[in-house]
């Protein structure tokens, strides 16, 4: 069977963020990323900022130019989710750094043979999930 013009994967998530090096800080001290990379586009109207984490790449966007950004609509995707070991533990060391929760505790969630999850904000707003197969 000939392998062109497939998808083969997902490549990355692309955020909106106003602050970019907060972002940064954000996504590497506290949740663990690794910045890979950064560029400038349009004459550094678009600053993005590319971070690894296990199979998952985060590209943050920062626009401004706001000719740029009024040309862009925000697409609908909910939220970003990021797959766990122990949520638990990591839910309480996140808390001991300043990340506050949709809920208090992780949820228990019925599907497979079982799943947690809890949500909470980046930095600019974007919605985050922690979620665990149990």
């Amino acid at each position: 069977m000939n392998k062109q013009g497939e998808i083969i994967g997902l490549a990355h998530i692309g955020i909106h963020t106003d602050n970019l090096q907060e972002s940064i800080e954000f996504y590497t001290d506290v949740l663990g990323f690794t910045l890979d990379h950064t560029a400038d586009l349009h004459g550094g109207g678009v600053r993005l900022a590319f971070l690894n984490l296990g199979s998952c790449i985060v590209e943050l966007i920062n626009i401004a130019d706001k000719n740029v950004a009024a040309s862009r609509q925000a697409g609908v995707i909910d939220h970003l989710a990021l797959g766990v070991k122990d949520i638990s533990s990591l839910v309480q060391r996140l808390e001991d750094r300043g990340v506050t929760y949709e809920t208090k505790e992780p949820s228990n969630i019925p599907i497979k043979n079982g799943a947690k999850n809890i949500f909470f904000m980046g930095p600019s707003g974007e919605r985050l999930e922690f979620f665990e197969y149990l």
